[in-house]
């Protein structure tokens, strides 16, 4: 799991200056992978713990740091809330899918979280020597601070 925290300052009239928000980003990769490596069971599925690495060289991950904006209005209407964004990633690390697992409350904030995610690059998970088709859930705090 891997936690990242970015601060914004507000550049709305409406938003005092002092008024800081952040958004912390999380990621973590789901449990299951397709296998794209054992070309003699086609459609094999793996299913493997995220904490167990045995043949995992590399998780799947974003390339950077995936910022949402912080709607405006979200903030001068004082909205916050925690976006789960469920992303599926295939063997060469494009998105497949994104898709909200846990809503904030909030569409806006919500569709920001999305659009950054859709934006997003991502590297694959690779197992030995080959690339896999993979999961990721991203979470997204939408926090004032006042």
């Amino acid at each position: 799991l891997v936690l990242h925290s970015i601060i914004f300052y507000s550049p709305t009239a409406e938003v005092s200056a002092d008024q800081i928000y952040k958004v912390q980003f999380k990621y973590s990769e789901s449990a299951t992978v397709t296998e794209k490596a054992n070309k003699s069971k086609p459609g094999n599925k793996k299913t493997t713990s995220s904490n167990s690495q045995a043949g995992v060289i590399q998780p799947a991950r974003p390339t950077s740091e995936i910022t949402p904006i912080y709607p405006e209005l979200s903030r001068v209407y004082k909205e916050q809330g925690i976006v789960i964004v469920s992303v599926q990633l295939n063997e060469s690390g494009k998105l497949t899918v994104a898709t909200i697992k846990q809503s904030s409350g909030f569409d806006r904030l919500d569709n920001s979280a999305l659009a950054a995610v859709r934006s997003a690059s991502f590297l694959p998970r690779k197992e030995d020597s080959s690339t896999v088709s993979s999961s990721l859930v991203l979470e997204f705090n939408f926090q004032l601070d006042e």
